[in-house]
């Protein structure tokens, strides 16, 4: 990180006090909210377990996920550049965070979580360290339901497939493979702030990455980015 990276991210001996913060993650569950709460998705007989939507711990609406995710940013970045200049006074910050938003998507517990209950539907998720990592891309064209760990992958064709019961009428994952990685990117830009170079900006971004990690269960799946603005 110490050379400029000729993608436009800030460059060490370049100052800036309006720098943009690209963050690519995993939200933590308290920064989505339920894209349909239908009480279909709770109780779900999986013939182990109940499959329940979480709804304890999600935003109540997309409202409340985007402000908990604009405040615990807002939070984690005044903490992030008191560590590196602890004379600056964080009542002079000021971000856009028209780029921070909530998520909508049901979340489950792993490794089940179902995306359709005859015509309700709704994206869906698994939380793994109190963030949503994977999201179902199990997808049907037949009728009925759908099972998936109980048959070898390739051994059955697709209309057969999709109308096996995991109860009748649903269709859902229930083994890791059938996830793939729920990865979203979030940005904002501060407004005012201290005027700091490059390579104060870049501790900046790794003291954001390891508080928002640490304490709001954020999951990153690279370095934080930044830009001179």
């Amino acid at each position: 990180m110490g050379q400029c990276s000729g993608d436009g991210e800030i460059c060490p001996s370049e100052y800036s006090n309006t720098p943009r913060f690209v963050l690519t993650i995993s939200p933590p569950l308290d920064w989505t909210t339920p894209a349909n709460s239908d009480s279909s998705f709770t109780n779900i007989d999986a013939g182990t377990v109940p499959v329940t939507l979480i709804t304890q711990g999600t935003g109540a609406n997309l409202d409340e996920a985007t402000s908990n995710a604009q405040q615990d940013i807002q939070d984690a970045l005044e903490k992030a550049i008191r560590n590196v200049n602890p004379t600056y006074n964080s009542n002079d910050l000021s971000i856009d965070s028209s780029g921070i938003t909530g998520f909508s998507i049901n979340a489950f517990t792993s490794p089940y979580s179902v995306t359709q209950i005859n015509s309700v539907t709704a994206p869906a998720g698994i939380v793994e360290i109190g963030a949503v990592t994977k999201q179902c891309n199990k997808t049907c064209t037949g009728t009925g339901g759908v099972t998936m760990a109980t048959l070898p992958p390739g051994q059955v064709d697709v209309t057969t497939y999709c109308t096996l019961p995991f109860p009748d009428g649903s269709l859902a994952c229930e083994v890791l493979s059938q996830y793939s990685a729920y990865i979203q990117e979030i940005t904002f830009t501060i407004k005012t702030g201290p005027l700091m170079s490059g390579t104060q900006w870049r501790e900046v971004s790794d003291n954001l990455f390891k508080i928002l990690n640490s304490r709001q269960d954020v999951i990153f799946s690279k370095d934080i980015e930044v830009y001179p603005k």
